[in-house]
């Protein structure tokens, strides 16, 4: 009698790759894409800078904004807050259940961009796991002479 090929154990293996991948990300990925969407979804407006707050903050007063959303507070890279001057018109992003706190378009949108790379890097790495899961399955079928051999018809 042949013995079974390790089905159950390469994909047992497989499962446990995925989660040792999927498990460290979940939250901090699920808490990132909550604050995407919720900075995505905000309201757009031009803001002029009015004063440089501290050397990482600016105020921003909005231009066509709703009551309650006049101004709000930009953090910045120390880099940029040294460049900008005072006067100077910015994209923003405000959020409405969040008065006073505004981020850049810019930095909103890079962080679309490296959310979309870090999860497609994560399903990509799931997959490959499959892959090896499924091209280990079928190598080790064939040494257990469980695979499909080819049939020479009437032979």
């Amino acid at each position: 009698m042949k013995a079974p090929a390790p089905t159950l154990g390469i994909w047992l293996v497989v499962g446990l790759l995925m989660m040792l991948v999927v498990v460290p990300l979940w939250r901090p990925l699920r808490g990132a894409w909550r604050c995407y969407e919720l900075h995505r979804d905000g309201f757009h407006a031009r803001g002029e800078i009015l004063h440089k707050l501290d050397e990482s903050r600016l105020a921003v007063r909005l231009s066509g904004a709703p009551d309650g959303m006049e101004a709000c507070t930009v953090a910045v890279s120390t880099s940029y807050h040294a460049a900008v001057e005072i006067g100077t018109a910015l994209d923003v992003v405000a959020v409405p259940g969040r008065p006073g706190e505004c981020e850049l378009l810019e930095t909103v949108e890079a962080s679309g961009i490296a959310l979309w790379s870090i999860t497609g890097g994560v399903v990509s790495l799931n997959l490959l796991f499959v892959a090896l899961g499924a091209k280990v399955q079928q190598s080790s079928r064939r040494r257990m002479g469980g695979g499909s051999k080819a049939r020479r018809p009437y032979s």
